[in-house]
């Protein structure tokens, strides 16, 4: 598959910070670092797709993925593909050194998807596609700003009314036991490919050991550029669960929700919840694989996504066709009916009131008068 082409830039995060404490200091300002992949064949009036990663990990995990979609850009216009480090992640942590404080809130990547459209000066259509941590803040942009997306990709997001996060707990807890430093780079790929991790694909792994380790010394030691407390800190930041939820039913923008049929990470009840609240989506669930599917299985993660993006497409194609077609008078007739439609029912709605008020008065000086006459 070709190789993709990008250039990496930096961007503004969102300020202020939700909480206080997610910064060291309240006017410390966050930088995020990100990717722009130009398609082989580039269209201007084709999709921006954002690409927002899970937890611990970088942007670069998504490149498999990207690869795939590129490679149906005769059949999907896409103007460009972006991916970027959520703050302590891959190159923002290393950008947000000193900065990053110690009570954060997913919610904010949702602030942060919106910071990086603002300053690159993205046009419509966008989509949004979100992993775990970043399907639910893909989600929160959603609703933070609606139609600003064309249509969201939430694949195994962790959003969910329940408070039962014990399984997060026990994993954050196991991060503070993470090293910091390796003394070389063999090293720490032995302890990934002995970690979580070593499910993964292989060209998944291969762009992870170069891009999600660096060499701050003088000698061979190397670290990840996220390291142990900010990933705890991360991990831990998995407060704003119930708050992402609540907001769900505000959420217009067509969602497309992709679950693993033997996901782990979220309770199993968790997908359906999360589908009744949303007022508009559709859900499709990839037999046998696994929450990290994303970098266990970016192909057929990917086909999935592309079946997608070609319906919404289609969709988008045809709205904006009736767009240039419609006639002034086309549109001031729509708006006319529906100011009239309106009208009518609050008229209605105006009676009914008038009925309920009018009974409850009635009810209320029969029982005064029945008052009246007992004594």
């Amino acid at each position: 598959m070709t190789e993709l082409k990008y250039i990496t830039t930096t961007v503004t995060a969102a300020f202020p910070r939700a909480k206080r404490y997610s910064t060291v200091r309240f006017n410390d300002c966050l930088k995020l670092a990100l990717n722009r992949y130009q398609p082989p064949r580039r269209r201007e009036d084709g999709f921006t797709l954002i690409f927002l990663h899970c937890t611990g990990f970088q942007k670069e995990t998504w490149e498999e993925v990207i690869k795939h979609i590129f490679s149906h850009s005769d059949d999907i216009p896409i103007r460009e593909a972006i991916a970027f480090d959520w703050v302590g992640h891959g190159d923002s942590a290393l950008l947000n050194k000193g900065k990053l404080g110690y009570d954060l809130l997913w919610s904010d990547g949702g602030r942060d998807l919106l910071a990086v459209i603002d300053e690159l000066q993205i046009s419509q259509p966008i989509v949004s596609i979100g992993h775990s941590m970043g399907g639910g803040q893909a989600l929160i942009a959603c609703q933070l700003r609606p139609r600003q997306f064309t249509a969201c990709i939430a694949i195994e997001p962790v959003a969910y009314p329940f408070t039962d996060d014990s399984h997060i707990y026990a994993i954050t807890a196991a991060l503070t036991y993470l090293p910091d430093q390796f003394k070389n780079k063999e090293s720490a790929v032995k302890f990934l490919k002995s970690s979580t991790t070593r499910s993964f694909d292989k060209a998944v792994m291969d762009r992870h050991k170069e891009t999600g380790l660096y060499q701050p010394y003088a000698d061979e030691r190397v670290a990840f550029k996220s390291s142990s407390w900010q990933q705890t800190a991360l991990y831990s930041a998995n407060n704003s669960l119930e708050e992402i939820f609540a907001v769900m039913s505000y959420v217009n923008d067509p969602v497309l929700l992709i679950i693993a049929e033997n996901g782990k990470w979220n309770p199993p009840e968790a997908p359906k919840a999360l589908s009744h609240a949303l007022r508009n989506s559709e859900t499709v669930v990839i037999p046998d694989a696994r929450h990290m599917l994303v970098q266990e299985i970016p192909r057929k993660t990917a086909s999935v996504i592309v079946s997608y993006l070609s319906k919404t497409w289609t969709a988008w194609a045809e709205e904006q066709q009736k767009e240039r077609t419609r006639s002034e008078e086309e549109f001031q007739r729509n708006v006319e009916t529906g100011l009239e439609r309106k009208v009518q029912q609050l008229r209605a709605h105006g009676k009914d009131r008038r009925k309920i008020a009018q009974g409850a008065y009635n009810a209320k000086a029969a029982t005064k008068n029945e008052s009246k006459s007992k004594l």
